[in-house]
């Protein structure tokens, strides 16, 4: 739910405590598990491409079953990549 709320934040344009919310969870999964497709949510939010695809990359990795709504995403991905 805190990727969720740092998304949100970034959606909402209040890019310090959605970076704040990522700070945390990066946190957090320095010490427990923290699924990376919550992270490249986050990022993907911020319009933050490289670090969005680092983190998909790693939850592929992890065979994370989330990634199949992937699609969703793409609307976000797709406002970070310059034209």
């Amino acid at each position: 739910m805190l990727a969720d709320l740092g998304a949100a934040y970034a959606l909402a344009g209040k890019k310090e405590t959605a970076e704040t919310i990522l700070d945390q969870l990066l946190d957090m999964r320095r010490q427990s598990y923290v699924p990376a497709i919550c992270l490249a949510r986050v990022y993907s939010r911020l319009g933050e491409l490289e670090k969005t695809v680092q983190w998909l990359e790693t939850a592929y990795e992890e065979r994370n079953g989330e990634l199949v709504f992937l699609e969703s995403e793409l609307p976000a991905l797709h406002k970070a990549i310059p034209l």
